[in-house]
């Protein structure tokens, strides 16, 4: 699903480059060919393509990872997403990316710790209704369509008002968790990512590891199974996040499909 910034660069002439950051932002500066569009245009766009390769490209690559998730979902194996998105590509979109890497002085840092928290217990899955007319796949279809709708800020870093984009202060807020002991009040925090980024058996056992009250689900398998998915609440705002944001907005794209519409990634 992802191809890099140099496969690209190499390649040009290989994909249909579809932009689908705010115009402004386009003007600033994008890739030769490049197609500025909406969300919501890229079904329509992308299947009049045919079979041609198509790469999605957005500010840092979290919003085309949730949108380009949406149509791969759809079926859409000719989707790409850029990594790294226009930061990966040119130094001059490449601030944020930069804002906190390797910042220990991050106050949020100092919260992390290796404490196992548990998958939280068993519930009902989310319920949806797909209306009553076309046949299930045109259903679906109908509810990727309205999801592409939906706006997924990019954003600098911790300053977002997208519905299903999280910022880190949503995250380490004190309000919302006790540091002491495993109470927890309308989050629930899902790292989605390897135990090897999880556990700190795997590291320096030192090193802190995880956000305070984080549960590992692997991925590209634990939310396969409804085994794992009825341990996600739908009365709690669900809050994913990954090292790079790419997998959690893929996540996000999936759940939200699935009816989980509480559930956000986290930039």
């Amino acid at each position: 699903m992802f191809i890099t910034p140099s496969d690209l660069n190499s390649n040009l002439s290989g994909y249909i480059i579809l932009d689908i950051r705010d115009p402004q932002l386009f003007a600033e500066g994008h890739i030769s060919g490049a197609i500025n569009l909406q969300s919501s245009e890229l079904m329509t766009v992308v299947k009049s393509e045919g079979s041609s390769n198509v790469v999605l490209i957005s500010q840092n690559g979290q919003s085309s990872s949730y949108y380009g998730g949406l149509l791969r979902l759809d079926g859409l194996s000719n989707v790409y997403v850029l990594k790294f998105g226009m930061a990966g590509w040119n130094d001059h979109f490449a601030d944020e990316w930069k804002f906190n890497s390797g910042d220990s002085s991050f106050s949020g840092y100092i919260r992390f710790n290796n404490l196992n928290y548990d998958k939280g217990p068993y519930t009902y899955l989310p319920e949806l209704d797909l209306g009553s007319s076309g046949d299930i796949k045109q259903k679906i279809e109908a509810r990727i369509q309205n999801l592409l709708t939906e706006k997924f800020e990019d954003g600098e870093p911790y300053s977002t008002t997208s519905q299903i984009t999280a910022s880190a202060g949503d995250v380490f807020r004190i309000t919302f968790y006790n540091d002491v002991d495993s109470t927890f009040n309308d989050q629930y925090i899902i790292c989605y990512d390897t135990l090897f980024t999880y556990s700190a058996d795997l590291h320096d056992a030192l090193v802190k590891m995880h956000a305070p009250h984080a549960v590992l689900y692997t991925y590209y398998r634990d939310l396969k199974t409804i085994y794992y998915l009825q341990t996600i609440p739908t009365d709690k705002k669900v809050i994913l996040y990954s090292r790079s944001g790419h997998q959690s907005a893929f996540a996000t794209a999936y759940l939200r499909l699935l009816g989980y519409t509480n559930v956000r990634s986290m930039l």
